[in-house]
C-alpha cells in the first residue's frame, strides 16, 4: 500500500476505535492533527459532567502511558518529564485547550481525555474516557547513503500507521 493509502485507512481505524468511547459526557476534538517537527498543536477537551475532579490526557500506540493531569481545584499541571516544558493548558477543567510545542516524531499516537469524578451516591471515584485525537508528526526527509538504512528502520510515524492500519484490517 502506498503511504497515503495507509493514512487514510490509519484516520478510520481510529475514527473507529474512538465511537466506540464514552463521549456521552466527555468530548474531544479534532479527531487528527497532522504536524511537522517542532510544531504546536491544540486538543480541546470538554465535559458536560457538574463537577470534575481532574482530567488525564493519556495516549496508546507508539509510546502508552499518562501525558499529564490537571487537577480541577487549582489548575495544577502535572506533565509526564518528557512534556514538562512543552505542554500548557488554558481555559477550565470542564473545557480544557492543550497546546503541545516543539513536536518530536514519536509525539505521534492516539491521545485520550479521561475526566475524573466523585460519585457522591457510591463514594466511588469513576474516569470517563473522551473520543480521541490522532497525531502525525512528520519528520525531516532523509536523503543520500543513510536512506539505505531507513529501509530497514521504520520511523515512528510509519509504525503508527501500520498499527492502525493492521487494525483496521482486522475490523473489516
Amino acid at each position: 500500500l502506498r503511504v497515503e493509502e495507509m493514512a487514510v485507512r490509519a484516520v478510520l481505524s481510529v475514527y473507529v476505535l474512538c465511537a466506540v468511547a464514552s463521549a456521552f459526557l466527555v468530548s474531544q476534538s479534532p479527531l487528527f492533527l497532522e504536524a511537522k517537527l517542532g510544531d504546536t498543536v491544540k486538543i480541546t477537551c470538554s465535559t458536560t459532567l457538574k463537577s470534575p475532579d481532574g482530567m488525564f490526557l493519556r495516549r496508546i500506540f507508539y509510546k502508552e502511558g499518562q501525558v499529564l493531569y490537571v487537577a480541577n481545584n487549582d489548575m495544577k499541571l502535572t506533565p509526564a518529564e518528557d512534556y514538562k516544558e512543552r505542554v500548557k493548558v488554558t481555559g477550565k477543567l470542564n473545557n480544557i485547550t492543550l497546546t503541545f510545542s516543539a513536536l518530536k516524531e514519536d509525539d505521534s499516537g492516539v491521545y485520550f481525555c479521561h475526566y475524573r469524578h466523585l460519585n457522591m451516591e457510591t463514594a466511588q471515584m469513576e474516569e470517563f474516557k473522551s473520543s480521541c485525537t490522532l497525531i502525525l508528526v512528520k519528520g525531516a526527509v532523509q536523503t543520500g547513503p543513510c536512506e539505505q538504512n531507513r529501509a530497514q528502520h521504520l520511523s515512528p510515524t510509519l509504525t503508527l500507521i501500520t498499527a492502525l492500519s493492521a487494525a483496521f484490517m482486522l475490523l473489516l
